[in-house]
């Protein structure tokens, strides 16, 4: 079986499962001998019933059974097993391995994931959260088309060092768009690659932006809807904004025991960086004046 190898978050992967959304790196190592194996075991002769819900989730399993595409087991954070149906193509698995179940495995991991948006302000990163639905995306693809290149997407990972300000891991520049942003950015779909989990969403691939080292974190803004105007939070309503704005699917910490330091991370984060509540209409024409003042802002003092 042909095997491909990558290097994402930090860590260093091979997988029997090609991934175009990630970026390839040189075979360093011998087969299993990277932090993450992925492999793809025969096809299942039977199809999936139920609804699209983990049936164990612990510090060290966890296991995911998709409907129509097949199932997943996730162990230690070290070894992912794809067991796909009969017939189920590519395409329909990897929307699921590299978003719940890579998700499930950086939690086994320890890692500190957040969902979200960034993109480079010099040589640091502002990052950008809010629930589903906030326009995160968007405002990292408007942010792009001005010239501030892509960090990451969707999920995030964060390092607290000892001392100095958090970092956060570039990913392969791919954006995620609905086709109502997309028309008013004055994009086509029609050579951008669906997304098979929700129908109207697209998959954008940027430029590299090069960046191969984690970036420090100058700033987060928490997104949210309405007239235009921003606010600084702390104290409580920052680390409450926050925790329910950044964090990635909060059930499976809860069900994996790591409430505790995923909340202290959150915490510890916040101290470090200033967060801010950006709001801003929901209106295209008036997303300029957002624009224009985030880059007057990143131009002149930090937040």
């Amino acid at each position: 079986m042909r095997r491909w190898y990558y290097a994402h978050f930090g860590v260093s992967i091979a997988s029997e499962l090609e991934l175009p959304e990630w970026s390839q790196c040189e075979q360093t190592l011998g087969w299993g001998a990277q932090d993450v194996v992925i492999r793809v075991e025969p096809p299942g002769s039977t199809e999936s019933t139920g609804s699209t819900q983990p049936s164990l989730a612990t510090a060290g399993e966890f296991n995911l059974h998709v409907p129509r595409v097949g199932h997943f087991h996730v162990r230690d954070g070290r070894e992912i097993h794809v067991k796909p149906l009969a017939g189920t193509e590519p395409e329909r698995i990897r929307p699921w391995l590299l978003g719940s179940v890579w998700g499930a495995l950086c939690y086994q991991r320890d890692m500190f994931i957040v969902h979200a948006s960034a993109v480079r302000v010099d040589n640091e990163a502002v990052i950008f959260c809010g629930r589903a639905g906030r326009g995160k995306s968007t405002l990292a693809a408007q942010l792009g088309a001005r010239g501030y290149a892509l960090i990451s997407d969707d999920l995030c990972r964060l390092d607290l060092p000892a001392q100095g300000v958090p970092l956060i891991y570039p990913s392969p520049p791919r954006l995620k768009l609905w086709s109502d942003a997309l028309g008013e950015l004055g994009w086509s779909a029609r050579e951008l690659a669906p997304d098979h989990l929700r129908e109207g969403k697209f998959h954008l691939s940027l430029a590299e932006s090069g960046l191969a080292q984690p970036l420090p974190v100058r700033a987060a803004y928490l997104l949210t809807w309405g007239e235009f105007g921003i606010r600084e939070l702390q104290g409580m309503a920052a680390f409450r904004a926050f925790l329910s704005g950044a964090t990635w699917r909060m059930e499976l910490i809860e069900s994996m025991g790591r409430v505790a330091p995923h909340t202290r991370r959150c915490m510890e984060f916040l101290r470090r960086v200033p967060l801010a509540k950006l709001t801003r209409p929901r209106d295209f024409q008036a997303s300029t004046e957002t624009l224009d003042f985030l880059a007057g802002q990143w131009s002149g003092a930090a937040l």
